[in-house]
């Protein structure tokens, strides 16, 4: 299991980021709560023949003052042909590749994001 969490910062981005959150991976389970919510959905992946599980959670609970924090979770890969580590449909895979979206999400939109 991998995960990485995410602070964003800007004025009124609440709407804009979790309609990003929304579209990352648009057949997805939610789970809505006070002050966010979690986006669940399994990723077939080619080379390891299996689909690990993907998690996103939404923290909103400082969304007044101008702050998100995003979380994002993977796990159920590592019993394919290509270890959880690789770059080639595993974990880390999964994580890189939402990194890399909501970076060109937030340079796009103006928005400050930190690890």
């Amino acid at each position: 299991m991998i995960s990485n969490s995410y602070t964003l910062t800007g004025r009124n981005i609440e709407t804009k980021v979790a309609e990003f959150v929304r579209n990352f991976f648009q057949s997805a389970y939610e789970s809505r709560y006070t002050g966010g919510f979690l986006r669940v959905f399994e990723d077939y992946s080619f080379w390891n023949k299996n689909s690990p599980m993907v998690c996103i959670r939404v923290d909103t609970t400082d969304a007044e003052k101008g702050k998100l924090r995003i979380e994002v979770i993977t796990g159920g890969n590592s019993d394919g042909i290509l270890t959880k580590r690789s770059l080639f449909g595993g974990e880390k895979h999964r994580i890189k590749a939402f990194a890399k979206e909501l970076q060109t999400f937030c340079d796009k939109e103006l928005i400050n994001v930190a690890d």
